[in-house]
């Protein structure tokens, strides 16, 4: 476990460098306004990318239980999920398109770009997903890594010799989607994990894990993404802006705790899947569990305090007097990727027991909090507002989903008893 955690969290902390180095390049480069509009197309962005990307989040949980030839049928029925998904959101921003630009601000051609970067990029994550889980780690590296760093080239490019300014990242990341978007799908027809054909029993067992996943994933997309909205709607572009490069530096905190996730999913669905079904075992296996993720709560908060510090001279000496609020901003909102880190070391358990329907309503619940606190909390503290409606939002579904995954295991060994009594 401890090797593939180590070569998975530092393929990804690795990847996620191209980020925080454009974050004092774009904030020196264009104007709070116009950086401001660029992460308010990139929360819609995320938020879209929810509603295409649920079609694929049941590949790192087949592809352990089926051999290799009905994985290929389930992963290639997948992907053809996000054929007609993409269809109805892009129908969708096109009739809304003119709402959207109205109320934050935004350029149409954009909206209706967004759809397309979502499905390259559910394209080029099933690669990333598949081989990671198959534990080749240089094609994982490759199609990770690779998006990031042709974005980086484009939008340093772009922005210096041809003056595209805050649309320069938006160019870099289309360009980059759609080329390695080809590359991943010749590797993975290549390599048998792909093919043209469509499985109804495939889509059964995809559309049963998946669709409980919709609203969870949904909602967790917008609350994730309500601050910015709010934000925008509320206030103006540039409090976006300044609440932005607090969220993009204490991002470091989003990498670190997602770089073990992505380790972490793949380990306690392996594990929990070898453990016989006796009490005995069941009983062992969680106690060994539970220790490790003590083990990682404790690792994610000694990081915080450390990433705080970090966020603080970031914001002092690489960007512009005018992000100076952007400190206390960072400094909330790294504490609530350390809880949200907490969430996600528990939440594979829920997974396994394919109960998605419970965090989807966890989810939902949280949401509509968010919802509430952002609205009373900006007009009344400004982007501070935003971090503290994530800070509490965050714990709270940290708090519920502790709660289902401990009522499951108690019911996990009940069941048992009754079967050997």
């Amino acid at each position: 476990m401890l090797r593939n955690l180590s070569i998975v969290s530092g393929i990804t902390l690795l990847n996620s460098v191209f980020p925080f180095v454009l974050l004092p390049i774009f904030t020196n480069y264009v104007t709070v306004a116009d950086y401001g509009k660029l992460v308010i197309l990139e929360a819609f962005l995320a938020i879209f990318t929810t509603i295409v990307h649920f079609g694929i989040a049941g590949l790192v949980v087949e592809i352990f239980k089926l051999k290799k030839d009905e994985f290929r049928k389930y992963a290639s029925t997948s992907i053809l999920i996000l054929v007609p998904t993409l269809v109805l959101l892009e129908v969708y921003v096109f009739f809304s398109a003119d709402f959207l630009s109205q109320a934050f601000g935004l350029d149409k051609s954009w909206l209706l770009l967004l759809p397309l970067i979502v499905f390259l990029n559910a394209l080029i994550q099933s690669a990333v997903s598949i081989y990671q889980c198959e534990k080749n780690y240089r094609n994982y590296a490759v199609f990770l890594f690779l998006p990031n760093l042709l974005t980086f080239a484009i939008a340093l490019t772009l922005l210096f010799y041809f003056d595209q300014g805050w649309q320069s990242k938006l160019y870099g990341v289309l360009i980059s989607f759609f080329c390695v978007c080809a590359l991943s799908l010749y590797y993975l027809i290549k390599d048998k994990y792909l093919s043209i054909e469509f499985c109804k029993n495939s889509l059964v067992l995809n559309l049963k894990f998946t669709l409980p996943l919709l609203p969870h994933s949904l909602a967790a997309g917008l609350y994730f993404m309500a601050d910015r909205l709010f934000l925008a709607n509320l206030l103006d572009s540039r409090s976006v802006a300044i609440y932005a490069a607090g969220l993009q530096l204490a991002m470091v905190m989003s990498v670190i705790q997602n770089a073990l996730s992505k380790a972490w999913v793949p380990y306690v669905l392996e594990f929990l899947g070898r453990c016989k079904e006796d009490i005995s075992s069941v009983d062992k296996a969680y106690r060994e569990l539970l220790k490790y993720m003590g083990a990682g709560m404790l690792v994610l908060v000694i990081l915080s305090a450390v990433i705080s510090v970090f966020v603080y001279l970031a914001v002092m000496y690489l960007l512009p007097v005018e992000y100076s609020h952007s400190i206390i901003v960072g400094i909330l909102v790294v504490s609530a990727f350390c809880i949200l880190g907490f969430y996600k070391i528990i939440s594979p358990v829920i997974w396994f027991y394919k109960k998605s329907a419970a965090l989807s309503k966890i989810t939902l619940i949280v949401f509509c909090i968010n919802v509430i606190l952002n609205y009373v909390l900006i007009p009344e503290y400004g982007v501070q507002g935003a971090a503290y409606a994530t800070v509490l939002s965050v714990t709270t579904q940290f708090v519920f989903t502790l709660y289902v995954v401990l009522k499951l295991k108690r019911e996990h060994i009940r069941c048992l008893t009754n079967v050997q009594s």
